[in-house]
């Protein structure tokens, strides 16, 4: 079975949206002018290396979706930072702030859900074998999902002074179920 190739013209745009958003930014805010090179700048060379580097070779498909979700998610808090400088979400203090920043928390959690499942690392294999490892990966990624699905709940519906808190704690027991289950694993019990 042939490797399926994310054609390049993806990651290339999510490159450029960020350096436009980066550039925007550095317009609205030119006293962080480092900062802004940095952000719009990172996401095309580290892609840009690995595409050169790898250039035929097995790997390349993984290099361009990371890129694309890298890229995604920088274009979003790019976006963020931008209506935030420009004063149209009300400012850094503002609750509408701290909700779209907790929200997207929630969304960046679900994405890696959800992706997590897909990447077969065979090193987790050779430790409790290739069904277990997979069945992992797969309760993982649902916890991943359900912890950000609790966290953009939260943060969507619960009072500002709550929603930290509640939003932390559903992770908190992602993360609990997730070490107990891979300790049961390891163990040999599941």
């Amino acid at each position: 079975m042939t490797e399926r190739i994310t054609p390049i013209i993806y990651p290339l745009f999510a490159a450029l949206i960020v350096g436009a958003l980066a550039g925007f930014n550095w317009f609205l805010d030119p006293a962080d002018m480092v900062k802004w090179m940095i952000a719009g700048l990172i996401l095309p060379l580290g892609w840009g290396g690995y595409e050169i580097l790898l250039k035929g070779r097995p790997g390349l498909q993984r290099v361009r979706g990371s890129a694309i979700l890298a890229g995604s998610l920088l274009a979003i808090v790019l976006a963020f930072s931008a209506m935030d400088t420009a004063d149209i979400m009300g400012g850094a203090g503002s609750d509408m702030t701290k909700r779209a920043f907790g929200v997207m928390m929630g969304v960046v959690l679900i994405v890696i859900g959800n992706v997590m499942p897909k990447h077969l690392e065979p090193f987790m294999d050779n430790a409790v074998g290739a069904a277990k490892a997979q069945a992992m990966r797969r309760f993982a990624g649902w916890m991943f999902v359900i912890a950000g699905l609790g966290h953009a709940l939260a943060w969507l519906i619960l009072p500002i002074a709550q929603a930290n808190l509640v939003g932390m704690a559903v992770i908190a027991g992602a993360i609990v179920l997730l070490i107990v289950r891979w300790a049961l694993i390891t163990k040999g019990r599941q």
